[in-house]
């Protein structure tokens, strides 16, 4: 029985987030990106953004999701560390929607947060239940 669904995604931005640059020292192209956007003064209307997604199916876990990212990020893990450092934010986000209204915990090694943890990235996990998704 399907207990629950997941989706993961991890973001970098910044204001002044230049993605080329981002992708061409991860050695990675993102599955989504977006270069800052200026107002006309020069200000910054909105971050740059380089993403990218999961590409497992949502019945894999919470901790699969995650562990399929950080391996697209294996080579260049070193320069994942190096290019999060204040202004620069990277944040995992986590969604997942709970099926099954028995279970409703999420577990995830110490392994891998210590990872996550290393390499400066934070953890955001919105938690879903079934009745919530059947809402909208």
């Amino acid at each position: 029985m399907l207990n629950a669904k997941s989706w993961v995604t991890l973001i970098i931005q910044t204001g002044s987030l230049e993605t080329e640059k981002v992708s061409k020292a991860l050695k990675l192209d993102p599955d989504y990106f977006q270069n800052p956007e200026l107002q006309e003064d020069g200000t910054i209307e909105e971050s740059g953004i380089w993403q990218i997604n999961s590409l497992l199916d949502p019945e894999e876990s919470l901790e699969n999701h995650l562990w399929s990212i950080l391996k697209r990020l294996v080579q260049s893990r070193n320069e994942v560390k190096n290019l999060i450092q204040p202004p620069v934010k990277a944040v995992f986000y986590c969604s997942t929607e709970f099926v099954n209204q028995d279970i409703s915990d999420i577990k995830l090694s110490s392994r891998l947060l210590l990872l996550i943890g290393g390499l400066g990235i934070d953890l955001e996990i919105n938690y879903l239940e079934n009745d919530e998704i059947n809402q909208e």
